[in-house]
């Protein structure tokens, strides 16, 4: 599938808009009552301080958004000499009900550096954020299967950040370590479901 811009056949139109609009789909299901108590905005509105018109506000406006920059792609990134990826959308529901707009987009400076990716994601008013910048796919040198890909956010001046390290035993078969640090103002902390502070995680990459 393509990431940005350009035809899409109509599976791969249908299969980004399910993805883009699954949050307004599951909102939508609450306003017309569909699944009753077992729908889930329906009771996550019901179980913190969000509004159903807010939740559905919100969805729609960064659908919207979405959808927007995907059509229009290609005047975007041309507008910055293609080395910023058209930007994505999104809202983040929180256990308080305090909802999380974000956008997201790669920067491809060219020139040997590697391409960043730049993300933010705040309340309406900024009283908690997080700002986000990720490098990708750093070669060390002398050992050329080995990447790293660091990554650093600020959110109430408070700052995370830490490494993923990739070693690649071929073109199918890999193996990636992430280590770093979440400082406990970082409001995706509630959202991801994940604790403050030091953490790392091993995983496998197999590729068909």
């Amino acid at each position: 599938m393509q990431l940005s811009g350009g035809r899409r056949s109509l599976t791969e139109g249908f299969a980004y808009w399910a993805n883009q609009s699954y949050l307004l789909q599951y909102t939508l299901r609450a306003i017309a009552n569909i699944g009753g108590n077992s729908n889930d905005i329906k009771n996550y509105v019901s179980g913190s301080s969000a509004g159903l018109g807010g939740v559905f506000a919100a969805a729609s406006t960064t659908t919207s958004l979405s959808i927007a920059s995907e059509i229009f792609a290609e005047k975007i990134e041309g507008v910055f000499g293609n080395k910023i990826v058209a930007p994505r959308f999104q809202t983040l529901l929180t256990s308080s009900g305090e909802l999380l707009l974000g956008v997201q987009t790669i920067v491809r400076p060219g020139g040997g550096w590697p391409s960043f990716e730049v993300s933010l994601d705040s309340t309406p008013t900024f009283s908690a954020f997080s700002l986000g910048v990720k490098a990708h796919d750093i070669r060390v040198p002398y050992i050329s299967n080995l990447s790293v890909s660091p990554f650093l956010s600020l959110s109430n001046w408070g700052v995370s950040g830490g490494t993923d390290v990739t070693y690649d035993f071929n073109s199918r078969l890999g193996v990636s370590f992430t280590a770093g640090y979440r400082d406990s103002s970082n409001p995706l902390n509630d959202v991801e479901g994940k604790e403050a502070g030091i953490y790392g995680k091993a995983a496998a990459t197999v590729s068909f």
